[in-house]
C-alpha cells in the first residue's frame, strides 16, 4: 500500500516515514498540498496523510482540492496535526470529506493501528471513503476562513509569549548551542557541515564509534578522503544538485573508509543552509546502516533460500490475479501439469478443469477471494487430456494476488478406491475378519463374524480377542499362537471359540501381523473360515472308519491295501496267514511271499490288469509264510476307486492249502468210483445173458432178470449222481 505524506515539518515528516515503512506501508513524502498535487498528477496513491498549518497551499486547501475533483476524491485523506485541536476543526475538516483526524501527539502503535484498522474496514466493506459534504461555495470560505483567524490568534498569542520569553531564549541560546553541540557528540547518528568545496567544517563526535577518526581528525579534509571512489561520485553529483536549487532529495547510501581501511556503509540525508538567501554550507546527517546492509543481506539471502525451497518444493505453487490468470508457478506446478512455465503463465486456472468441475473450481476460487482462503479436492486435465485429482489450499496474498498449493493425490484416489473395493470385499467375505492392535485388543470385525459368533460390534471392540477363548485347550492354544505372531511370523491351523451362546465352533485360521516399514507391529490380521460342519464330518467319517476298520480287523480272512504293490495296511487275519505283522509288511512289496519273480509277475498282470472287464480280478498262487512254510493262496483284489487307481487296491487273501488237498482227495474218490462203476456193468451184462439162454426155471430167471434190473437203475442212478458230483467239483475248484 503506498501512502503520501504531506509535512512541511522535517523531523515530524521522516518520524511518519519511519513508522509507516518499518509496517510494510511505501511512502512518499511532500512538503505541502501544492507540493503533493503535482505527485498526484502522475501518480495515484491508498491514502494521504496530511499536516493542516503549512505554508503555499495547508491541509484544509488540499483536502478540499482532492475531494472536489472526481479523480482523487476517493483517496482516503486523514489529518494529523498538533496545532487544530479543537471540535469545530475536527468538524470542519470531516465535512471537507476527511476520512481520520489524528490528533498528535500520539503513540506510536496506536497511530499505526488506526491506519491498519481503517484499511482493514475499507477492505471488508464496512466503511467507504468520505465524501465533501459543502453545497455552497461561501459557507465552506466562511468557516476556513474563522479556522483560520483562530488559528493565527492562538499563533498572535503564542508570538506575543515568545516576545516576552524572547531574553530568556537569548540567554537559553548559548546554552542550547552547548546543550545542542553535546547531544550532536552523543547522538548515535553522525552530523556533519561542509562548504561548498566540500570541506568538513563540523564533525559530531559520534564519528569515532563508527570509523575510529576523531571529529577533530576530519575538521579541514575535504570529503573526497573519506569515501569510496564510487561514494564520492554519488555525493557530488547529489551537491551539484543542491547547489543547482533542488531542494529536496531522498535519502541515499554511501560507503565511508574508516580509519582502519575498512568501508563502513551509511545512510545520509542533506540539507542546504542558507545565510542571508545564499547556499553557504550543506547539513549532512548520517547513520550507520551496517547492521540494515547485513540484514538485508540476510533477508535477500532468505529470499533466495524460499525461492529455492518453493522452486524445489514437492507439490505445485500457482499465484494467479483476480482473473484467475496464472502470474507464477514453481518447478512442480509444472510437473504435475504437463506444461511449461511459459504456457501455464498465458492460461487461465479453469483451463485445466474438466467440465464437470469447472462450477466447483470457480466456487473454490471466489471463496478466496472473498473469505481469504479456500481448500478443495478438485480434478484436472492434464497435459494430453489424462484426467487426474488434485487437493488445492489458497490463500489470498493481496486484492490480485492469490497463492494455491497443489498436491496431486490421484494415487491416493485410487488407494482410497482400492481400499473401499477391498472394505466392501472383507464384509462381504464369506470368511471372518478380524484385526486388532498390537496388544490384541479388536478394532474391526467383519459382518461374518456377527453371523456366526452371535455378538454384535459394542459387544468386541475393544475387547482381547483372548475372551473368544473358551475352554482350557483354547486358551492354551491362544497363548502358543500369541507367541508365534508377535515374534513377527504367520500362523496357520484350526483353533476352537465360543460363540454369544456358549457353543463351540471350529474355524481354519491364517493369523498374520502387519509391520510398519521399520519392522514394528502395529495390528494383526485374522481370516478365518468356519469349519464347524467339517469337523462334525470328519468326527463322523472317523467313527465310521475305525468301526469299519474293526470289522476288516476281526474279519476271518487276510485282507490288506496294496499302494503302488506296496502293503499300505494290514489286519490281524493276514499276519495269521503270513506270519508278517502289520509294522513288518508296511511299506514293503508282497514280493516278500512270492516264490519267484516271474510268478509274482504272472499274478500281478492277473489282479492289477489294465483295462479292467471285471470289478475284481483273482488267483490262486502258492506263497512262502514267515515261517518258511508254502501255502496255497486264493487271491480277490478289487480298486479302491475304478476311475483312479492310483489311490490302491484292497485285497482279499484266503488260505486255500487245506481245501486244495481235500479237493485232490475228492478227485481221487470219484475217480475210483467211476472205475467201479465201469467194472460193474460188464458183469451184469454177462449174467443178464446168461440167464436169459441157459435158466430155464422161469421163476428164477425171473428172479435174476429183477435183480439184475434192480441192479442197472442203481448204476443209472449212480451215474447221475457223477454228474451232480462233476457240478459240485467244479464249485468247489471255484470257491474252495
Amino acid at each position: 500500500m503506498e501512502i503520501l505524506v504531506v509535512e512541511d515539518n522535517e523531523e515530524i515528516g521522516y518520524l511518519q516515514e519511519r513508522i509507516l515503512t518499518s509496517n510494510n506501508y511505501i511512502v512518499t513524502r511532500a512538503s505541502n498540498g501544492k507540493e503533493a498535487l503535482e505527485l498526484l498528477a502522475n501518480k495515484k496513491y491508498d491514502m494521504i496523510i496530511s499536516d493542516i498549518l503549512m505554508p503555499e497551499m495547508d491541509g484544509f486547501q488540499l483536502c478540499k482540492t482532492l475531494k472536489s475533483d472526481s479523480k482523487t476524491k476517493n483517496i482516503p485523506f486523514v489529518f494529523y496535526s498538533a496545532n487544530y485541536t479543537e471540535n469545530k476543526d475536527r468538524e470542519f475538516a470531516l465535512k471537507l470529506g476527511a476520512d481520520l483526524y489524528i490528533e498528535t501527539p500520539i503513540e506510536y502503535d496506536v497511530f499505526i493501528k488506526i491506519i491498519n484498522d481503517y484499511f482493514d474496514k475499507l477492505k471488508e466493506g464496512k466503511i467507504k471513503v468520505r465524501e465533501y459534504l459543502f453545497e455552497k461555495e461561501n459557507n465552506v470560505e466562511k468557516i476556513y476562513s474563522e479556522r483560520l483567524a483562530r488559528q493565527l490568534e492562538k499563533k498572535i498569542i503564542l508570538l506575543e509569549k515568545k516576545i516576552t520569553e524572547n531574553n530568556e531564549l537569548t540567554k537559553k541560546i548559548k546554552e542550547n548551542e552547548e546543550r545542542y553541540k553535546l547531544i550532536f557528540d552523543n547522538t548515535e547518528d553522525i552530523v556533519c557541515l561542509m562548504d561548498l568545496n566540500g570541506t568538513i567544517t563540523f564533525m559530531s563526535k559520534s564519528i569515532e564509534v563508527h570509523t575510529g577518526y576523531k571529529d577533530v581528525d576530519l575538521i579541514g579534509k575535504n570529503i573526497k578522503e573519506i569515501l569510496s571512489p564510487r561514494s564520492y561520485t554519488e555525493a557530488k553529483k547529489r551537491i551539484e544538485l543542491r547547489f543547482k536549487g533542488i531542494e529536496e532529495l531522498p535519502r541515499y547510501e554511501i560507503e565511508v573508509i574508516s580509519k582502519n581501511n575498512e568501508l563502513i556503509p551509511f545512510e545520509i540525508s542533506t540539507s542546504p543552509i542558507y545565510v542571508n538567501g545564499e547556499l553557504s554550507s550543506i547539513s549532512i546527517v548520517a547513520r550507520e546502516i551496517s547492521k540494515r546492509k547485513l540484514m538485508e543481506e540476510s533477508i535477500k539471502r532468505s529470499e533466495k533460500k524460499f525461492r529455492s525451497y518453493v522452486e524445489n518444493a514437492p507439490d505445485g505453487i500457482f499465484i494467479a490475479d483476480s482473473k484467475g490468470n496464472y502470474i507464477d508457478v514453481n518447478k512442480a506446478a509444472c510437473e504435475i501439469t504437463g506444461y511449461t512455465r511459459e504456457e501455464l503463465l498465458k492460461i487461465n486456472l479453469i483451463d485445466l478443469i474438466p467440465d464437470e468441475d469447472k462450477e466447483k473450481a470457480a466456487n473454490s476460487f471466489a471463496k478466496v477471494v472473498n473469505e481469504g482462503k479456500s481448500s478443495v479436492e478438485i480434478s484436472f486435465l492434464k497435459k494430453g487430456e489424462e484426467k487426474r485429482y488434485w487437493i488445492v489450499e489458497a490463500v489470498k496474498l493481496s486484492d490480485n494476488e492469490f497463492l494455491g498449493f497443489a498436491k496431486d493425490i490421484t494415487e491416493r484416489k485410487k488407494l482410497e478406491e482400492e481400499k473401499t473395493l477391498l472394505l466392501n470385499a472383507v464384509n462381504q467375505s464369506p470368511a471372518i475378519v478380524i484385526i486388532s492392535d498390537d496388544k490384541g485388543n479388536i478394532e474391526y470385525v467383519n459382518p461374518k463374524f456377527f453371523e456366526i459368533t452371535g455378538y454384535n460390534n459394542s459387544e468386541v471392540i475393544g475387547k482381547n480377542v483372548s475372551f473368544l477363548s473358551g475352554e482350557p485347550f483354547s486358551k492354551i492354544k491362544h497363548k502358543e499362537i500369541w507367541g508365534i505372531i508377535s515374534s513377527g511370523k504367520d500362523w496357520h491351523g484350526e483353533f476352537k471359540n465360543k460363540k454369544k451362546n456358549g457353543d463351540s465352533y471350529w474355524e481354519l485360521a491364517s493369523i498374520a501381523p502387519f509391520k510398519t516399514q521399520g519392522g514394528k507391529i502395529t495390528h494383526y490380521v485374522k481370516v478365518a473360515e468356519d469349519i464347524t460342519y467339517r469337523k462334525l464330518a470328519e468326527k463322523e467319517l472317523q467313527e465310521r472308519e475305525e468301526t469299519l476298520r474293526s470289522i476288516l480287523s476281526a474279519a476271518p480272512i487276510g485282507i490288506n491295501l496294496l499302494k503302488d504293490r506296496k502293503f499300505v495296511w494290514s489286519n490281524k487275519s493276514m499276519e495269521e496267514i503270513t506270519g508278517y505283522s502289520m509294522d513288518e509288511l508296511l511299506g514293503k512289496s508282497p514280493r516278500l511271499l512270492y516264490l519267484s519273480d516271474e510268478e509274482y509277475e504272472r499274478v500281478g498282470r492277473i489282479l492289477y490288469k489294465i483295462p479292467r472287464e471285471k470289478e475284481f480280478e483273482d488267483v490262486e498262487t502258492k506263497c512262502q509264510i514267515k515261517n518258511g512254510k508254502i501255502l496255497d493262496l486264493y487271491i480277490r483284489a478289487s480298486p479302491l476307486d475304478v476311475n483312479d487307481i492310483s489311490k490302491g487296491y484292497i485285497n482279499l487273501v484266503m488260505d486255500i492249502t487245506e481245501n486244495i488237498k481235500t479237493r485232490k482227495q475228492l478227485d481221487e474218490n470219484l475217480e475210483y468210483f467211476a472205475h467201479l462203476i465201469d467194472h460193474i456193468r460188464n458183469p451184469l451184462a454177462i449174467i443178464s445173458g446168461f440167464v436169459q439162454v441157459n435158466v430155464g426155471d422161469e421163476k428164477t430167471k425171473d428172479v435174476v432178470i429183477r435183480q439184475v434190473a434192480r441192479i442197472e437203475k442203481l448204476l443209472r442212478e449212480l451215474d447221475q449222481g457223477w454228474m451232480d458230483t462233476e457240478e459240485t467239483r467244479k464249485f468247489l475248484k471255484n470257491y474252495i
